[in-house]
């Protein structure tokens, strides 16, 4: 049977002469393409196993943040009915461009795709999944309660995104101070393409007290699993697109104090971890 990876490779078209038109139609270099896709294709195999771990086979999904709909592919795999929600908009317009490109879109969904959150209904899905989506919407608590209304009773949501608490911002793989941009963090500009300051541009710099804060005095029961550190933390040691995407933390030093930092994840409170992974639980409804 073939893997995940095999799988979404063979899925879309990723020839140089794919990967060359789209660098030239974007204005970027062809390797930051054929890197940017080999980190998508990591984090979709990535997510899959968080997403199983959670929902059984045959429940009801929709995925906010569809992107360029690789986990989309993944989850239809495993035997997942998805619904998507991806406004392609601000500087992830040209995702749909390139899914089109890819031939990803020749792929039939079993589910909806929308594109604005008010066309999502209510109380329609066992659980909504979103990965590195929600550090980029503009209102976190819309986005977040919008979402946990979609839920049908007893359902769940699953989110993981950055905590800006720590100062490490993984787009960019860089360690910062808050908001960057051109003038505080020259250096640092002067090395980013095109895309890459665009997508700074979008970040809410969410951190962990701002989702616990969002969601108090809501019925939503809210759970945070520090489990996704060390998890990561593997990650960066196997995974050969995540140590590209991260090459501060792949130094061997930064690799010797990141596993130190897994094996006491369990006592640092989910505050100070990054990434975060967090869950929101609509409770069930009591028949009448």
């Amino acid at each position: 049977m073939k893997t995940d990876s095999d799988f979404l490779r063979d899925c879309m078209d990723v020839s140089p002469a794919v990967i060359r038109s789209i660098a030239e139609r974007y204005e970027v270099d062809p390797d930051f393409v054929a890197t940017a896709i080999a980190a998508s294709i990591d984090d979709a195999c990535f997510y899959i196993n968080v997403v199983r771990e959670r929902f059984p086979p045959g429940a009801h999904l929709l995925e906010a943040g569809a992107g360029l709909g690789l986990l989309t592919l993944l989850l239809e795999r495993h035997g997942y009915s998805v619904s998507c929600l991806e406004p392609f908009s601000g500087p992830f317009s040209p995702y749909a461009d390139v899914r089109r490109l890819m031939g990803i879109d020749d792929h039939a969904l079993s589910g909806a795709f929308y594109t604005d959150m008010s066309q999502v209904p209510t109380g329609e899905f066992d659980g909504v999944v979103s990965f590195n989506v929600a550090e980029h919407v503009a209102d976190i608590r819309e986005f977040i309660l919008g979402l946990a209304g979609a839920l049908v009773s007893g359902g769940a949501m699953v989110v993981i995104c950055p905590n800006y608490n720590v100062p490490y911002e993984p787009h960019v793989g860089a360690f910062f101070t808050r908001p960057i941009s051109g003038e505080s963090h020259p250096r640092l500009w002067r090395r980013l393409n095109r895309f890459q300051k665009d997508v700074i541009t979008t970040l809410n710099y969410v951190t962990y007290q701002d989702i616990r804060a969002l969601l108090d005095a809501t019925p939503y029961r809210l759970s945070f699993d520090r489990a996704i550190f060390p998890m990561s933390v593997r990650r960066l040691m196997e995974s050969r697109a995540f140590k590209k995407k991260h090459p501060h933390l792949s130094a061997t030093s930064s690799r010797v104090l990141l596993r130190l930092a897994s094996m006491v994840a369990g006592l640092v409170p989910a505050r100070w971890l990054t990434p975060m992974l967090f869950e929101v639980h609509r409770p069930k409804e009591s028949a009448h």
